[in-house]
């Protein structure tokens, strides 16, 4: 689950990246101003490795690394 603070109501384009640069999913989403909790569950298909999320929220991109490990 990502938690995301929004100053406004918007849409949003969440994309996952693997280490070499492909994007892998693509999440389309809404934010409500305030905070908001977005699922993550179209990850757990994903093969373990290297992550990045990127994103843009109130005009401002951010990215996160994750690291996806063997259950």
């Amino acid at each position: 689950t990502l938690r995301v603070y929004a100053k406004q109501n918007q849409s949003l384009n969440i994309r996952i990246f693997n280490a070499e640069g492909s994007l892998v999913k693509n999440i389309r989403g809404k934010a409500s101003k305030g905070i908001n909790f977005i699922s993550l569950n179209e990850l757990n298909n994903l093969s373990p490795g290297i992550y990045f999320l990127r994103s843009l929220v109130d005009d401002q991109p951010f990215t996160l690394k994750m690291v996806i490990g063997n259950e």
